[in-house]
């Protein structure tokens, strides 16, 4: 497998400043990604051991890149990890790095590229798979309408359906929670679909209150929130999985200070993941499959639920449907 030596520069007014900054390579991300890809198929081969790894070369071409390609053997199944995406949080923190050492100063634009110098091709290095089935023979339950269908995308490679006993149970822990954020683990089942198309889907069934008291802007998981939420599981006999999490944002997160103007278009009172929303999910629930289902209460819609979820190594919001309600 070649082998490549990825760096971070960042650039103002067009030049480099500052030393460029060595970044981690993203295979494990590339890898699961590769292997969502061919699980989604149905029929295609995934073997670590015959992966190759390729940049994508800028338009300006090399040594900078635009992605990292994953290709199972033979080419047919390929993932493309957007290098700007990846690195966009390493970029800012550099940035900021950089003003504290007075090489850029405060409110600079910058911006930033990733270089690629081959290292040559050497063993593929031991990788952690994750372990995870898709069960096959699932009926598919009938569902309306996407919800979010702008963020709809070919690269997600299967659908979320979401029952409407969760997003009820979600905004009534939301709402019970008042100024602070709340949360829980969601459970549910990874399928196949039995028909023609034999395509996969996740369908969340039930959330699972984490319990103990969130903060006004900060939720965590707790051992024992992670233990309750297995023991639900296993209580309720329906061979659910854990796939995902919820939480809430309180309400009108947007300062006090923040001019009325602003407040009308404050990208804090729009849902959104933090930066400590994202570690936990990247730490806590890396699977392709496994999403994040946020109630944000921005003080006039009250209570607006987004599906967050893995596609192509990186966290984005998703569209999902609401199964229907047998009368």
């Amino acid at each position: 497998m070649s082998r490549f030596f990825l760096t971070l520069e960042i650039l103002h007014d067009g030049e480099p400043v500052g030393v460029p900054v060595g970044l981690e390579t993203p295979l494990q991300l590339g890898v699961e990604a590769l292997r969502w890809h061919c699980v989604c198929k149905g029929d295609a081969d995934f073997d670590p051991e015959q992966l190759v790894v390729t940049p994508v070369w800028h338009k300006d071409g090399e040594p900078f890149v635009e992605a990292i390609a994953f290709a199972a053997a033979g080419g047919e199944s390929t993932v493309a990890l957007d290098a700007r995406r990846l690195y966009s949080d390493e970029a800012r923190k550099t940035s900021a790095r950089l003003v504290q050492e007075e090489k850029l100063k405060e409110g600079d634009l910058y911006d930033f590229r990733i270089r690629a110098q081959d290292r040559g091709s050497g063993a593929t290095p031991r990788l952690d798979l994750l372990h995870y089935e898709v069960r096959e023979g699932g009926e598919r339950p009938p569902v309306g309408g996407p919800r979010d269908p702008d963020r709809a995308d070919p690269a997600d490679g299967f659908d979320v359906l979401i029952d409407p006993v969760v997003l009820a149970e979600a905004r009534r822990l939301s709402r019970g929670a008042g100024e602070n954020e709340t949360g829980g683990l969601l459970g549910g089942h990874l399928l196949r679909e039995s028909g023609p198309s034999r395509e996969p889907y996740l369908h969340v069934t039930v959330v699972v209150p984490a319990g103990g008291d969130g903060e006004r802007a900060a939720f965590q998981f707790t051992p024992e929130a992670w233990n309750r939420g297995r023991a639900a599981l296993e209580d309720r006999g329906a061979g659910e999985i854990m796939c995902g999490w919820f939480h809430s944002h309180p309400p009108d997160l947007c300062p006090p200070t923040c001019p009325p103007e602003k407040r009308k278009t404050c990208v804090l009172r729009h849902p959104f993941l933090s930066g400590d929303d994202l570690l936990v999910h990247r730490a806590a629930f890396p699977a392709p499959f496994n999403i994040a289902l946020l109630v944000s209460d921005d003080g006039e819609e009250r209570h607006v639920p987004s599906v967050w979820g893995w596609r192509n190594g990186v966290i984005a919001r998703r569209a999902y449907h609401l199964t229907k309600q047998e009368s």
